[in-house]
């Protein structure tokens, strides 16, 4: 069963939206674990149960797994959640994907990439019950865990798919058309570059966990990488 992952949602917790069109899977030409088909009628997951977090508009993606429905959907329990296990494998599948590089002539798939990837990275902050949601990410911020936990595993699957993003848009020229058609996108995506780039270019402490440094980091993606979603997105989407 397929899931398609909104990557913004502030008016409602869930909504039914039908998609009349799909354009077959990506994901043998990009290595990841998402596709670009959609079917028609489906109740939608809220991403709204990432604490702090109020996204704008929606859009869709869809993940291939095995997700449990909630019978009645509610502005409180999103339509589909995935147990954490299979949350934490998909990220970690995608973050051990070597994709193979964007030709100079296909632009676009930048933008294409960088979308499904930060799409791969709200899933796995939130297709999770709101009981779950808050502890969870109150861990994962600030948590002690030893290195080989599930949390710590789930930090360094973030930090590797954040910086494939960044890796994917530069692919994109400096005098891309889609830059100057897009400022709007290339504005949060430097702000979600920043960000990446900072935590990657700290001191390290040897072999020493540096979680302040993870915590500031984790505060600033899971709000750019968000915005970066819906703006990239208001893109891409026309373009099926």
């Amino acid at each position: 069963m397929s899931l398609s992952v909104p990557t913004s949602m502030l008016r409602s917790f869930y909504r039914t939206v039908s998609v009349s069109k799909s354009s077959g899977v990506i994901a043998g030409r990009a290595g990841l674990a998402l596709s670009r088909t959609a079917s028609s009628t489906r109740v939608f997951p809220s991403l709204s149960q990432i604490p702090h977090l109020r996204l704008l508009n929606e859009t869709t993606r869809t993940f291939t797994t095995s997700p449990r429905r909630t019978t009645e959907p509610d502005p409180v329990t999103p339509a589909f959640v995935f147990p954490a296990d299979e949350l934490l494998k998909a990220l970690e599948l995608t973050a051990k994907t070597t994709l193979p590089p964007i030709p100079p002539s296909e632009d676009k798939e930048a933008f294409w990439r960088a979308y499904l990837l930060s799409n791969q990275i709200i899933l796995y902050l939130g297709a999770r019950p709101p009981a779950e949601a808050e502890a969870f990410s109150s861990v994962l911020q600030a948590g002690t865990v030893a290195p080989d936990s599930p949390v710590a595993r789930g930090r360094a699957s973030l930090e590797k798919v954040s910086k494939m993003i960044i890796e994917a848009m530069s692919y994109l020229p400096q005098d891309s058309k889609l830059r100057a058609e897009h400022p709007d996108v290339i504005e949060v995506y430097e702000r979600f570059a920043f960000t990446v780039e900072s935590y990657g270019n700290r001191e390290r402490k040897e072999e020493e966990f540096d979680l302040d440094a993870w915590s500031r980091f984790y505060v600033g993606l899971r709000t750019e990488v968000v915005q970066f979603a819906v703006m990239i997105g208001k893109v891409v989407e026309k373009w099926e």
